[in-house]
């Protein structure tokens, strides 16, 4: 029998999705070795147009060459079944097939809003807060870190203490053996004792002398009085001369009378002159103790000086026994204890440390960081140390220099080769009161922020 050219089309068009349906069975069993194509909806189709031009698809990405002329060969063969076709087959699935939607565009514009408010937020930020914050990591726990030692030389008796110990100012750390300062104690004892018996034995001596000037002060006295005693003789003895040798020329008195009474006023002269003599003997005498006085004075002020300073040396004795006891200065653990019972030391000597918890920052900042920087302002401090940790704290001072300026070699920048090196500035920050700081070290890194929006 002929077959109309309807029949041949159709029996073309029923062919042609036979083979469609084989490639795309075929595309689809090779690209389910691909995990990423399993998932995709149009290798799974039934529809010659959706699995042809799905699997046309990617067929470019994992098809072999014959798998590309199989899709070549059904796309010809789809274009001549169209062409007898005119209406679709009533169940074919891919005419049931809803479009997708525009998620991605959707997300897209989701990921930008939210980067546009971060990017807001961390602005308004940086504006009102951020840009006032000046920060540094170069910051070290600090603490005024006394050093113990001794104030003589000896062997240490006892140890009163242990590694980090805490101790209290006051209490005894050590004991030097004493029985050297025991025995120059008693001899500075006796030093002071024999200068004192010195200054009495003076003392005495000025006293007798001055018993010695108030008897011949009396003396003095007596022998004037003598003196004008004979002068009142030696004064009636003459006038009884001249009464005589009156009467004598008027013949009324003999020659022997006249002789008397000339004798008597020789001998009354002569008394007057001895007592003269006397009492300027005695007042010789008055000038020699007086002498003898400034001697025994000039002996007393030696003998008193030699007793003060035996004295000094007698509490200088004291001062040393007792140094004998090393004592805490201030309250604070123990750390780096150097002395050993039985050990040696001497004079200065270094035996321990001790660390108070009277801590405070010192954070190096560069010197551009510091333009607003002023004493007073907020600090946030966090101790590395201590799971980061934050303390409050202010800013207390700003060192004089930098710290190149306090090395043992300071830097010399007029000769040679010049590379300009940012400068760092000891910034000291002390921390807020109320606060429990037992957990700091000395030495501790910590990170400093300064808010140097106020003053």
């Amino acid at each position: 029998m002929r077959s109309s050219p309807n029949d041949e089309s159709t029996t073309a068009a029923v062919n042609a999705k036979h083979s469609a349906s084989a490639s795309a069975d075929t595309v689809t069993s090779a690209n389910t070795t691909t995990p990423a194509n399993t998932t995709t909806p149009a290798n799974t189709a039934t529809s010659a147009n959706t699995a042809t031009s799905a699997n046309t698809a990617t067929s470019a990405n994992t098809a072999t060459s014959a798998d590309n002329a199989t899709s070549v060969e059904l796309g010809n063969a789809q274009h001549t079944a169209s062409a007898y076709q005119h209406s679709p087959e009533p169940n074919d699935p891919a005419q049931h097939v809803a479009p997708r939607k525009p998620k991605t565009k959707i997300a897209l514009f989701l990921v930008g809003g939210m980067m546009l408010l971060l990017a807001l937020a961390w602005l308004f930020y940086w504006w009102n807060d951020a840009r006032y914050k000046v920060e540094t990591d170069d910051a070290y726990v600090r603490a005024d870190v006394a050093t113990v030692s001794s104030h003589i030389a000896g062997f240490i008796a006892a140890v009163q203490v242990e590694d980090h110990q805490w101790v209290r100012a006051g209490q005894v750390l050590a004991t030097i053996d004493d029985q050297d300062l025991q025995q120059k104690l008693q001899q500075a004892q006796a030093d002071v004792d024999a200068a004192q018996a010195d200054v009495n034995a003076a003392v005495s001596k000025i006293r007798y002398n001055q018993g010695q000037v108030q008897r011949q002060d009396h003396l003095i006295q007596h022998a004037q009085a003598q003196y004008q005693a004979r002068i009142s003789d030696a004064e009636w003895s003459r006038q009884q001369r001249q009464r005589e040798q009156l009467l004598y020329q008027q013949q009324l008195s003999s020659t022997e009378q006249l002789e008397q009474a000339q004798a008597k006023q020789k001998r009354a002269d002569a008394d007057r002159l001895a007592a003269q003599a006397a009492w300027h003997a005695q007042q010789q005498d008055r000038g020699l103790l007086g002498l003898e006085e400034q001697h025994l004075q000039a002996e007393l002020a030696k003998a008193q000086a030699v007793l003060q300073q035996q004295q000094a040396r007698l509490q200088q004795a004291k001062i040393n026994l007792s140094y004998r006891e090393i004592i805490a200065p201030i309250s604070g653990r123990i750390g780096q204890r150097r002395l050993r019972l039985g050990q040696t030391v001497a004079a200065g000597t270094p035996l321990l440390a001790i660390v108070p918890e009277q801590f405070y920052i010192i954070a190096n900042f560069k010197e551009t960081q510091i333009q607003a920087m002023r004493k007073g302002q907020a600090v946030d401090v966090k101790v590395d140390a201590l799971h980061g940790q934050h303390f409050k704290a202010y800013v207390d001072s700003l060192a004089p220099a930098s710290g190149a300026q306090f090395a043992l070699l300071p830097p010399d920048n007029a000769t040679g080769n010049f590379t300009k090196i940012v400068q760092r500035i000891p910034v000291k920050i002390v921390f807020d009161a109320q606060q429990d700081l037992t957990a700091l070290k000395s030495g501790m890194s910590s990170v400093i922020t300064v808010d140097t929006r106020h003053d």
